[in-house]
């Protein structure tokens, strides 16, 4: 597991590790030049690890020279709408922590702002630190199986695995099958990644990315690629990974 670095622990030490983490990251880099761009992701998994963030790291920083850049979105949602990503990111970090620049992909009636590859070049060209879930089939952002570490970021149609594991109503399933995301282009060279997985549904998931073929059909996996890379699991998501393979976080 070239350049990655591991940590196994039970979800609340977990998220508080992550945390810290996440800040100490930020914090290195705003030292350095004054500003950090941070693209996070949205969804059930970091849920706690930005509550850590915001209990413990509210003063820690200076917020408003952290910049927000959204990791994906689903096609036609407004920012406000609360399925978006967009809401997700404003409720749980940028509104509470103050952080005042916050580039997302849709307009206020759903629309995208730009084509997605001026987003990645105005907005991601230097991405100081994502902060990544994993999917069941291995997707970062909605970068899905197939992706390739050149992929640009772009529209694209949402794997069914995705959509189930997101939406519990047949119609919000039905409605939500498209998204945009920034691609493993832009994800790929971020100065500083942070990975997340808890849960033994998670598990494969995990074992594919750190211990698998890297491959497209695992995009996660092309992490293994770069360096500055902290994957944080629980015991569950851990459990089908080799122990002797693990390289712990000092």
């Amino acid at each position: 597991m070239h350049g990655v670095a591991l940590k196994v622990c039970e979800e609340i030490a977990l998220a508080r590790d992550a945390a810290n983490a996440i800040a100490r990251a930020l914090a290195r880099t705003i030292s350095l030049r004054g500003e950090a761009v941070w693209t996070p992701s949205a969804g059930r998994t970091p849920t706690l690890t930005y509550r850590f963030l915001r209990q413990d790291h509210r003063q820690s920083l200076d917020w408003r020279a952290v910049r927000l850049v959204q990791m994906d979105e689903y096609l036609g949602l407004p920012p406000h709408h609360p399925a978006s990503h967009a809401f997700y990111i404003n409720r749980h970090l940028a509104g509470p922590l103050g952080i005042p620049d916050f580039a997302c992909f849709n307009d206020h009636d759903g629309t995208l702002r730009m084509p997605p590859d001026q987003f990645e070049q105005i907005h991601a060209a230097r991405l100081d630190l994502a902060v990544h879930g994993v999917g069941r089939n291995g997707h970062i952002g909605f970068n899905e199986p197939g992706s390739r570490p050149a992929s640009p970021s772009r529209t694209t149609m949402l794997d069914a695995s995705t959509i189930e594991d997101n939406f519990a109503k047949a119609a919000d399933r039905a409605r939500f099958r498209a998204g945009v995301t920034l691609g493993l282009r832009a994800l790929l060279g971020a100065r500083t990644t942070v990975v997340l997985a808890t849960g033994r549904h998670k598990a494969a998931a995990v074992h594919a990315m750190l211990a698998g073929p890297i491959s497209k059909q695992y995009p996660a996996s092309f992490l293994r690629l770069g360096s500055g890379v902290s994957v944080f699991l629980d015991s569950a998501a851990h459990s089908l990974l080799d122990p002797v393979r693990e390289a712990r976080l000092a």
